[in-house]
């Protein structure tokens, strides 16, 4: 076996990525996917992905996602096949390796409660423990429809440009309670990235809501959904979102994802009503 370090995955290795994790999903029953770009890392050149290669098979890799200097969301994957012959604890040595060299410090493991069932020696195998409840999540999917939406006067819904980007990190920095700087960053990537668009709602007047959809899973997975403080309870959320998924349906043929933390009973109920359901829970582990 060889660990081959990877800044971005090229369109065949991201294909390879996705056939070993619809492997993994298949018998592990489980559901979340992993970001297979750099895009939002704090350092683009950084090693976003180790590949375990086997006679030149991908056997199994491990994905860095690190959009925040010295933090890190990991998710490793190993086909069924090549488990418990030692991929997985050289993924994440080299992984170890490679968080030291770019000061990584506060590192976060990804799994699902319905893996961690079946695989109850994950934990002590690799000295992991549950992080704060708080930080589940449940990520939930909806067919591909068009629903009927009553137009609402005087609100408009945008795909944006490049000219109110400024206007859109203004507005989410508030909403995000975040640096403008980095709302910038993240508004400015969503631009430039051919399967990442950019929606906002708004009058005449201010940008009042906004949501980003990534469509190179092969699905459209909302996300970023957000509006402002001071337009809370009008229902802008709902008809964002609803607008954009007509949209989508229209042009892409792909199933709807979003993802909730658990505890906000607010936004899941938002979502089932727009027909959503949910698939799996979501936690995170951390070194004990």
């Amino acid at each position: 076996m060889q660990l081959e370090r990877r800044t971005r995955l090229s369109v065949e290795e991201k294909k390879q990525c996705e056939q070993l994790v619809r492997g993994c999903h298949k018998i592990d029953q489980t559901y979340r996917l992993p970001y297979l770009d750099n895009l939002y890392n704090t350092d683009p050149s950084m090693s976003s992905f180790i590949l375990a290669l086997v006679e030149d098979q991908l056997v199994g890799f491990l994905s860095i996602y690190a959009d925040e200097p010295k933090e890190a969301e990991v998710q490793l994957f190993v086909t069924p096949l090549f488990r418990r012959q030692g991929i997985a604890r050289s993924l994440w040595d080299d992984f170890m390796d490679l968080a030291q060299d770019y000061q990584l410090e506060d590192r976060l493991y990804v799994s699902e409660v319905r893996f961690l069932e079946q695989h109850p020696d994950l934990l002590s195998h690799f000295h992991l423990v549950e992080a704060e409840e708080e930080d589940h999540e449940l990520w939930l999917e909806a067919p591909c429809q068009i629903s009927n939406l009553e137009e609402r006067e005087g609100l408009m819904v945008l795909e944006a440009q490049e000219s109110i980007i400024p206007e859109i990190a203004r507005f989410q920095s508030r909403a995000f309670e975040t640096d403008v700087e980095y709302a910038l960053k993240y508004a400015t990537e969503s631009l430039e990235v051919e399967d990442t668009r950019l929606f906002v709602l708004r009058d005449q007047e201010q940008v009042l809501a906004s949501v980003t959809v990534d469509l190179s899973q092969g699905t459209t997975y909302f996300f970023g959904l957000v509006v402002d403080p001071d337009h809370l309870r009008k229902g802008y959320a709902r008809y964002l979102l609803r607008s954009v998924m007509n949209q989508m349906a229209e042009e892409v043929q792909q199933k709807f994802q979003i993802v909730v933390e658990k505890e906000n009973q607010a936004a899941l109920s938002l979502y089932l009503g727009l027909g959503f359901t949910i698939q799996t829970e979501v936690l995170y582990l951390m070194e004990s």
